[in-house]
């Protein structure tokens, strides 16, 4: 069943929302892991940021296979879904990184001194996810005629 999907335009849009990112990776033993992140939308990648000695990352650093969904909260659902790979950055991340991707959600100055807490709780490192294939759905836009649910 295919699902009214986003223009590009409006996926732009859409990615520029306040939104929750969940990336799933896959653990050791085969199981898919899901994590909850604040993200930013980079034209060509995904940037997350994370601690450098999470599960999320040592999954990564085992298998880069994951894919990404973020989603709307409340009707008319909207959202899209990321298949490609993750790249766990080969450094540690900046304050200045991290408030980047933070500074959507709150105030600049509160992004810093929210990058500058969960620093001090461990290192972190950045997350490039590079989509190979999207999926998206607005159930806001009308299902077309030949769709029979």
């Amino acid at each position: 069943m295919k699902l009214p999907p986003f223009s590009e335009a409006e996926l732009i849009d859409f990615l520029a929302g306040k939104w929750i990112a969940k990336l799933a990776t896959i653990c050791k033993d085969g199981k898919p892991r899901m994590s909850s992140m604040w993200y930013e939308y980079r034209n060509d990648h995904v940037a997350l940021d994370t601690y450098e000695r999470s599960e999320t990352v040592q999954n990564l650093r085992s298998n880069p296979t994951a894919s990404l969904l973020v989603d709307s909260h409340e009707t008319p659902y909207r959202g899209v879904h990321f298949y490609g790979v993750a790249e766990v950055a080969d450094r540690l991340s900046s304050l200045d990184e991290i408030a980047q991707i933070w500074n959507r959600y709150t105030t600049p100055g509160d992004a810093m001194g929210r990058a500058q807490t969960v620093s001090r709780r461990g290192p972190r490192v950045g997350i490039r996810f590079v989509p190979e294939r999207k999926v998206t759905y607005d159930y806001g836009k009308p299902f077309p005629q030949s769709l029979t649910l």
